[in-house]
């Protein structure tokens, strides 16, 4: 048959061009997409190497023992006080804050320098390891000894938990971008500036992540928490900073460090090692809630306010593989947390909630292929 013919061969139908526009659209018609539509990645976000459920396992239960290990549990031990413990038990609440830090980086600093050794061998087994990043790493261990040998009160110790918190909110994302490399993970499968994440989509997108997490932790900090709170269950009665052992200063950038280190090791690093191992969703959320929660044990039985955060944010993340918006919420929160009056974030969140679920995204029907 000759080209351009439109005779139809009998027993097969005519379709129209791939790049036909519907019958029923027309130009310049805008149809608004349902929140479900912007809540997707692409294939190659999710095509992951496949990893052992032992090494998935393995990895993930590293990452969080290195990188929040030693504070996960100081803070059980300040919730086991709560709920009456005997001293033995509680003892690991005394931790001073510095040193913890100088631990964390420490081990970090050892597991980076493995990392870069392995890079090296891989790409030139007879050369020599890269100087910036070995420096960088090194640096970081030296961090970590001077200040695990920081005890004491006053200014100074309040900067050296200040300088430890950033530093290991910072090396706790490069062990995570470092190990899944190693792994053949990229940093954008692990949601670091994703690059179908870059035209007007991808920014609807992120503001629907960040509206859907934001409503889960407005739900849970001022609902769920404060609820519990005043059921006859063991919590907090001081502040949070006097829990942890900080001043206030400390704890507000601890509280704005949180949102790199819990978002990258709850979420990320979680949810792509199980996931490469091919574990099932469930597992995920079970590791993931079951962490965040001790997490914040040390307010008491009220952690598991958070729960509904997890869960929420997780789940966000297994969608679309982004994790720039969760961190960003995150820190954002924290940081306007005592700033807002309760009134006026319930007015944001519902406000952004009914722009995204009447007409946030009114795009042209041709591209849509749906109807106005």
């Amino acid at each position: 048959m000759p080209l351009g013919s439109t005779s139809k061969r009998p027993g097969r139908p005519s379709s129209p061009p791939a790049d036909a526009a519907p019958p029923s659209a027309t130009p310049g018609a805008r149809t608004a997409t349902p929140v479900s539509r912007w809540l997707d990645s692409p294939p190659s976000a999710r095509d992951l190497p496949p990893l052992t459920g032992l090494r998935g396992y393995l990895t993930a239960c590293a990452l969080l023992a290195v990188l929040l290990g030693p504070d996960l549990v100081k803070r059980i031990a300040v919730g086991a006080h709560l709920a009456g413990a005997p001293a033995w038990v509680t003892w690991p609440r005394h931790w001073p804050a510095a040193a913890i830090y100088g631990a964390v980086l420490t081990a970090t600093a050892v597991w980076l320098l493995a990392l870069e050794g392995r890079r090296a061998r891989r790409a030139d087994p007879d050369g020599c390891r890269p100087v910036l990043p070995t420096a960088a790493a090194g640096g970081v261990g030296l961090l970590g000894v001077a200040l695990c040998a920081l005890t004491g009160t006053g200014r100074g110790q309040t900067w050296a938990d200040i300088i430890g918190v950033v530093a290991v909110a910072g090396a706790g994302v490069w062990l995570c971008l470092g190990v899944a490399r190693d792994r053949g993970i990229s940093a954008a499968q692990m949601g670091i500036a994703p690059p179908w994440a870059a035209d007007r989509p991808g920014r609807i997108q992120a503001v629907t992540i960040a509206a859907i997490s934001l409503s889960a932790c407005v739900i849970g900090t001022k609902l769920l928490i404060p609820h519990q709170m005043s059921l006859p269950v063991p919590t907090m009665t001081t502040s949070q900073a006097d829990l942890l052992g900080g001043t206030d200063l400390s704890f507000r950038v601890m509280g704005l460090a949180a949102g790199f280190r819990e978002e990258t090791v709850f979420v990320a690093a979680t949810a792509v090692m199980l996931t490469a191992a091919g574990r099932p969703l469930r597992e995920l959320y079970a590791v993931s809630m079951t962490a965040r929660i001790l997490w914040h044990a040390y307010i008491g039985v009220p952690a598991l306010g958070v729960a509904l955060f997890a869960v929420a944010n997780l789940w966000l993340f297994t969608r679309t593989r982004r994790l720039t918006p969760l961190i960003t919420v995150h820190l954002a929160y924290n940081a306007l947390l005592d700033y807002w009056p309760q009134g006026l974030t319930y007015v944001l969140v519902l406000l952004i909630l009914a722009a995204l679920l009447l007409q946030a995204d009114a795009r042209p029907a041709h591209r849509s292929g749906k109807t106005p």
